[in-house]
C-alpha cells in the first residue's frame, strides 16, 4: 500500500512522500530504539519514500558509532545521521530576535547561558524573561537575572532533594539533607532581609568538595570528608552534581547581577577564551556530562572574570534593591 501511494505521488503528482517519526527516544533505552529501527527496517527501503527520524542526544549517541566496534542496524538502514549541535550565542540572538524586540543584548546572553544553547530551553528561558519583564515592568538586568537564576536554582535543588530522599542516610550524613532544606527554604521564599544568609548557604554548596580539602566550605556541621565516608556512591554523585550546579548558579549571579556588565565583559575578554561569554553556555553543557569537569571549567571562567574561588565574608555582588514589606 505504501509503495503504491508513494509511486502515485511521485509519478502522477511529482511529489515526494516524507514520513516523520519523532522522539524515538521515548521508547526507552538506546537498545530499545535500535530494536525499533530493526523492526521497521523493511519499510525503510520503499521507493520514493523518505523518513525523517528524530531522537534525543543521549539515546542517539548510540546511532553514530558506525561499526565501532560492531556493525549495527543504523549502518544499513539510515542514509545519513545529522547531529543538531547547540546554538552559538550569535545563533541564539537571531532566534530570539524573531520572537521579541525586548530580548536583546544581555537578556539573550542570559537565556543562552542558562539553556546551554539547547533550542527548546533557549525558547523557554526567553519566554520566562519576557514574562518577568511584563510582570515587573522592569528591564533591569541585575534584578531580572537574580530572579531567574534563583528561581531555576530553587526548582533544581527541589529535584535533587527528591532524588536524595531515595538514598540511605545516617545520623552524620543527614546534616546534608538539612542543609538542602535550609537553602531550599531561602530559595522558595526569597526575601531581601535574608539574602545574606541565602548567599552564605549557596556558597556552602558551591564551594563544597567531596575530598574535604582544607579551605573549602563544610556542609551542615559535619566536615565534608567525614560525612562523605558514610555516603553511598549514588548519594555522593548527586551531592557533587548539586554542588556543581550551585557553583554555576553563583557564577551567573556574580556576572549578571553586578552593575557594569559591558565593561566587565571587555576586561574578561582580555583573559582569552575563558573570558568569552560563550564559555558560560559551555559550562552549562558540561554540567550534563560531569560535575567534575564542569567545576574545572567554571574555575577557569571565574579566574577570567576576577571572581573569588572560595567562600567570601559577604556577597560579591551588590544586594537586591528590593525591600521587605
Amino acid at each position: 500500500m505504501l509503495k503504491r501511494i508513494a509511486f502515485e505521488k511521485k509519478v502522477m503528482q511529482g511529489k515526494t512522500v516524507v514520513i516523520a517519526i519523532d522522539e524515538v527516544d521515548r521508547l526507552g533505552t538506546d537498545t530499545q530504539a535500535l530494536a525499533f529501527l530493526g523492526e521497521i527496517k523493511a519499510i525503510l527501503g520503499v521507493p520514493y519514500v523518505y523518513y525523517l527520524i528524530s531522537v534525543a542526544e543521549d539515546v542517539g549517541a548510540a546511532f553514530v558509532r558506525r561499526g565501532l566496534p560492531h556493525r549495527d542496524v543504523t549502518d544499513s538502514s539510515l542514509d545519513d545521521i545529522i547531529h543538531v549541535q547547540p546554538s552559538t550565542l550569535t545563533e541564539s540572538r537571531a532566534i530570539l530576535a524573531e520572537r521579541s524586540e525586548t530580548l536583546k543584548g544581555p537578556y539573550v546572553t542570559l537565556a543562552h547561558t542558562l539553556s546551554g544553547g539547547i533550542l527548546r530551553d533557549l525558547l523557554r528561558y526567553g519566554l520566562q524573561i519576557r514574562e518577568i519583564q511584563d510582570k515587573t515592568q522592569s528591564h533591569e538586568l541585575t534584578e531580572l537575572s537574580r530572579h531567574l537564576v534563583l528561581e531555576e536554582l530553587a526548582e533544581t535543588f527541589a529535584g535533587f532533594r527528591t532524588l536524595l530522599s531515595k538514598q540511605q542516610w545516617t545520623r552524620n550524613t543527614s546534616e546534608i539533607l538539612a542543609s538542602f532544606r535550609t537553602l531550599g527554604t531561602y530559595l522558595r521564599d526569597p526575601c531581601a532581609c535574608t539574602e545574606r544568609e541565602m548567599l552564605h548557604a549557596l556558597e556552602g554548596f558551591a564551594f563544597y568538595t567531596p575530598d574535604g580539602r582544607p579551605g573549602t566550605a563544610t556542609v551542615g556541621n559535619q566536615s565534608s570528608a567525614a560525612a562523605d565516608e558514610e555516603l553511598t556512591v549514588e548519594a555522593l554523585q548527586l551531592v557533587d552534581e548539586a554542588s556543581a550546579y550551585a557553583y554555576f548558579s553563583l557564577t551567573l549571579l556574580d556576572i549578571f547581577s553586578t552593575e557594569g556588565l559591558e565593561r566587565r565583559t571587555q576586561l574578561a575578554a582580555e583573559h582569552g577564551p575563558d573570558g568569552d561569554l560563550e564559555r558560560l553556555a559551555d559550562a552549562r553543557q558540561e554540567l550534563g556530562i560531569s560535575p567534575y569537569s564542569a567545576r574545572s571549567l567554571i574555575d577557569s571562567i571565574r579566574k577570567a572574570w576576577s571572581l573569588p574561588l572560595g567562600a567570601t565574608a559577604g556577597p560579591y555582588f551588590p544586594p537586591s534593591s528590593e525591600r521587605c514589606l
